[in-house]
């Protein structure tokens, strides 16, 4: 073999052998979209605006009041009255309850979720590790917190009497523990039916930021508005 020939089987050799060439052979890495669930906080504050000024030790301060501030020129109330605030803290499904102007019970039901991220190899890639700045809430539902009514009172005395009969030795545990489980289901379900939507909604929102959510009018030119902050880490 002359020098020429060797010269050109030692390119080929380079060629067939080079990093770069066997890289691009193999197959690419497979990437997958996922929905990212992370612990967030939550701060919900419940205000209600109505006419003339409000009293000075439940006024609305901080976000929520920069929040209202913001919104002035769509909210037709002279003042703004703090009623309650609540922190909430979960992963997906959280929900916490807020008291009213009268008094009355408010559950508010919060189903979150981050945006959609590429994962690469198993792992999250950098938008996923350095943290989502937006997060979806997915259902923001604020009801009346309803009563068990009629059909709840019934189920609570059918309990009454099944422990009344297992005490007089005519019910067994058993019979007992499935006529609780029955009972509580009936409550519950009573309770929902009494319950009166007063927002139901979803949006986005910067991780940090305060949303008005919505509004619900009360008598005498009030309403009720309710704010939601993305708290930081």
């Amino acid at each position: 073999m002359n020098s020429l020939s060797a010269a050109v089987l030692s390119i080929v050799v380079l060629v067939v052998t080079s990093p770069v060439l066997a890289r691009a052979q193999t197959p690419m890495a497979s990437v997958r979209v996922e929905l990212v669930q992370r612990l967030q906080g939550f701060s919900v504050v419940l205000v209600e605006g109505g006419p003339g000024a409000a009293a000075p030790q439940r006024a609305v301060t901080g976000a929520a009041a920069r929040a209202l501030a913001d919104m002035k020129d769509f909210l037709p109330y002279e003042s703004y009255r703090m009623l309650d605030s609540q922190w909430v803290l979960g992963t997906a499904g959280m929900s916490v309850r807020l008291q009213g102007p009268a008094g009355e019970v408010y559950e508010l039901n919060l189903q979150t979720a981050y945006p959609y991220v590429g994962v690469l190899s198993g792992r999250q890639g950098p938008a996923a590790a350095g943290g989502p700045a937006r997060v979806h809430i997915a259902r923001f539902r604020l009801t009346e917190a309803g009563s068990p009514g009629a059909s709840g009172a019934r189920a609570e005395q059918d309990l009454a009497m099944a422990r009344q009969r297992f005490g007089a030795g005519i019910m067994s545990r058993q019979q007992l523990e499935r006529a609780e489980q029955l009972a509580n289901v009936q409550v519950r379900t009573a309770a929902a039916a009494q319950r009166a939507t007063i927002i139901d909604t979803s949006f986005t929102m910067d991780i940090g930021e305060t949303v008005v959510v919505g509004t619900s009018r009360l008598p005498g030119d009030k309403a009720l508005i309710v704010l939601l902050t993305a708290v930081p880490k």
